[in-house]
């Protein structure tokens, strides 16, 4: 009956429209069997599409160069010419990459991997020594020169933004130009008063000073990423994702390395690091984040990273953290008295309220009036609770169960263990068999941060093993596979010894185990890429006859080019790989 049912209607439709095709069962839909996922071919593709050489290479560079700068054990005389000569080096890189980046522009008509190597020219234009502070640290070399190269460095600034805005045809807005030069001065010359001797000012006040300094640089920054002028918009040799992110990282740049040396100037100057120094960088971070959100934007995600780091700040800024922090290690009486006073907290406060109260006009967002409420009842509660039995009883508790890490992991674990076996979800099972790595390792000899990396890579590992017992349609355990030997791999070059080389050795032995037993090949590709790097590695270590810098310097130019010949085959290789 259902059958007939169907032919009449088949029927009716030819009836209706009599140039229709009789109804055919060879025309069923039938469906195209995909091809497999592969995360190594996957990956590959992605890297040569994005061309992250250029990005490795910089590093590479910059660690060389790095490399070559000299210890504090040499004379200064010395080690001014070591470090004038790692940034010769990388002056000369610097026009390469502008020399590359014009090259590509011209030839190709298009921005193309010209904007990874514009990135790379702005880092290297405001840090060209990685975060070293070389020459202002360098105190007792006499003559002017350390000033002098500075003020070349910053001087040659705006001579570089001006060629790569005619050789990348692009044109910055005024304010970006602005910022720029801005970074440049704190950079070069933020923390030049601490050379002098005797210093003029409190050393302590004029590092809290230089934070903010930090801060009003994110005031600068223009709206919305508006780095590039409307023409550069509008022009066509710009992509449209080019045209969203790279205004945004070209602003945050000047951003993340103003930080990193206001934040190596305490180590540099072996100025006393307290948390109320962090109020600035945090709030700069929220206010950040407030002005790079797209122009459509709500103004609820805009005042999220507010609401974040917000409290932070003024947690940080509170005289009883900076004191409860160094009390252990530090007498009171050395803390500067400045300190210990609600000065630094009433400051934090009233930037962050200035930037509520402006997020509310700016956006017509009244509710982001409500957090100076909020703010102020949790500011009435910690005064009344401060010095009360409620507040020491709290802390004390609080103290005694988080001072010990096992009293957490009892409490924690059954419940979780519970919870895994009655609900069967994968991401309980990686909460649970994380708990329980916590719980091993508390019992091992040493402090628990002392197995932070073990933990880390076991953590990895237990992820892997339920992958093998939950769907994985996307083949995580792979990508698992190769965090797992990029963490053993970057733990054995920041600290060779012979634990460290142990580790990765039996991560390749249970990769190629694991791969041939289970029928994984991705496993097999990564403990072969794992064991040619802790070989290529072991060969860099023999080495005798050969600065170490040198050999990182070779690299890395070699890796510049392999991504000039990526950049301009870029269409054969990918037509290779599909």
């Amino acid at each position: 009956e259902a059958d007939r049912g169907i032919e009449i209607k088949l029927e009716e439709v030819r009836i209706m429209n009599p140039s229709a095709q009789p109804f055919e069962p060879s025309l069923n839909t039938t469906f195209v069997k995909s091809p497999p996922f592969n995360p190594g071919r996957d990956l590959a593709r992605r890297l040569i599409q994005g061309n992250v050489f250029y990005i490795f290479s910089a590093f590479l560079m910059m660690l060389g160069c790095f490399r070559l700068m000299p210890s504090s054990s040499i004379e200064a005389a010395e080690q001014f010419s070591r470090r004038l000569q790692s940034l010769v080096i990388l002056e000369g890189y610097q026009l390469l990459v502008i020399a590359t980046a014009v090259v590509i522009v011209r030839k190709l008509k298009i921005l193309s991997d010209a904007a990874t190597l514009l990135l790379v020219a702005v880092t290297l234009l405001l840090d060209p020594t990685f975060f070293s502070n070389a020459f202002l640290t360098l105190k007792e070399t006499e003559g002017p020169g350390v000033m002098l190269v500075n003020a070349a460095c910053l001087l040659l600034v705006p001579i570089k933004l001006a060629i790569l805005q005619w050789g990348l045809r692009i044109r910055f807005t005024q304010r970006a130009f602005l910022t720029m030069v801005y970074a440049g001065i704190l950079v070069y010359f933020g923390a030049v008063v601490l050379n002098f001797d005797p210093v003029p000012i409190d050393e302590t006040i004029f590092y809290y000073t230089l934070g903010w300094a930090t801060f009003a640089m994110v005031l600068i920054l223009p709206w919305y990423g508006r780095v590039l002028s409307e023409s550069t918009y509008r022009s066509n040799h710009v992509s449209q994702d080019q045209k969203y992110w790279i205004p945004r990282l070209i602003a945050a740049i000047p951003v993340l390395i103003t930080a990193f040396h206001y934040l190596e100037t305490s180590s540099v100057y072996e100025i006393k690091f307290y948390p109320v120094y962090l109020t600035p960088l945090l709030l700069a971070v929220g206010v950040f984040v407030l002005r790079m959100a797209r122009p459509t934007a709500a103004p609820l995600p805009r005042c999220l990273a507010l609401d974040m780091v917000g409290p932070m700040a003024l947690l940080f800024a509170l005289p009883d953290v900076t004191t409860s922090s160094v009390a252990v290690k530090l007498d009171r009486q050395l803390i500067p008295e400045w300190l210990m006073t609600p000065i630094p907290l009433g400051i934090t406060g009233v930037v962050l309220i200035g930037a509520y109260v402006f997020c509310a006009r700016k956006f017509s967002y009244r509710p982001a009036l409500y957090r100076i409420g909020l703010l102020a009842a949790a500011g009435l509660v910690y005064l009344s609770v401060q010095k009360g039995w409620a507040y020491n009883s709290a802390r004390w508790t609080l103290t005694l169960v988080f001072d010990h890490p096992r009293t957490v992991i009892f409490l924690c674990s059954p419940f979780l263990l519970a919870l895994a076996y009655r609900v069967r979800e994968f991401w309980l099972w990686l909460a649970e068999s994380l708990f329980f790595i916590c719980f091993f390792f508390t019992f091992l000899p040493g402090e628990l941060y002392h197995w932070i990396p073990e933990i880390l890579q076991a953590s990895f590992l237990a992820s892997m093993v339920l992958y093998h017992h939950f769907p994985d349609p996307r083949n995580e355990k792979v990508t698992l596979a190769i965090l797992l030997i990029t963490f053993g791999l970057g733990r054995l070059l920041v600290d060779p010894s012979g634990w460290a080389a142990a580790i990765v050795l039996a991560e390749t032995v249970g990769l190629f185990a694991a791969g041939y037993f289970l029928s994984v090949r991705g496993y097999i590709f990564t403990a072969i890429l794992q064991l040619t790097t802790l070989l290529t590695y072991g060969g860099y270590r023999s080495q005798e006859y050969i600065h170490p810098g040198y050999l990182v310097l070779i690299l890395g130019l070699t890796v510049f080019f392999l991504g000039t010949g990526v950049t301009f085959n870029k269409k054969q290789i990918l037509r290779w790989f599909d």
